[in-house]
């Protein structure tokens, strides 16, 4: 087991005067909690380790079309899978990392849920896949509707199962 290293992690005395380049995110403060990066400063919201998922705060520099940008991202991923939010991703991911951040989180939860279904049709031949399939249909509908109400407003989003190959 590797020990905590918090060299590797944006300094938390940092503020936006000095920026790592460190993209935003959840990272260890010690090996029992986590602070939020917003991408310039430490943000005063602190969780257990390990429970990143879910919606995180904004830096708040977010503009209107962004955010509608980001929605319809998540939206589009309800209709045509996973290839009109990476379209629009590759599209606008260097013009906002809010933009940015919400088209890694969709890849990473589409990626993520064909990994599922794959292991779900393999699981049909012992019934169980049966089950999960319906289950994975129904959580990309609700995690898919959850993201676009966060980038309306404004909010982060983290899929809650999802795998994190981008970050």
């Amino acid at each position: 087991m590797s020990s905590f290293d918090p060299s590797q992690y944006p300094n938390q005395s940092q503020s936006a005067d000095s920026s790592t380049g460190a993209a935003p995110g959840w990272y260890p403060v010690d090996q029992w909690s986590q602070r939020y990066w917003d991408g310039y400063e430490w943000t005063n919201h602190v969780a257990p380790l390990g429970l990143g998922g879910g919606v995180a705060p904004s830096s708040g520099v977010t503009t209107n079309e962004q955010r509608t940008y980001a929605l319809f991202m998540h939206l589009g991923s309800l209709f045509a899978g996973f290839l009109v939010p990476l379209i629009m991703w590759l599209i606008k991911r260097e013009e906002s990392p809010f933009i940015d951040d919400h088209g890694k989180q969709l890849m990473n939860w589409n990626i993520s849920l064909v990994i599922y279904f794959v292991a779900s049709v393999l699981l049909v031949l012992v019934v169980i896949g049966i089950l999960l399939i319906p289950i994975l249909i129904l959580l990309h509908l609700i995690f898919s509707i959850m993201g676009a109400v966060a980038a309306n407003r404004g909010d982060l989003y983290r899929y809650p199962i999802a795998i994190p190959f981008f970050s």
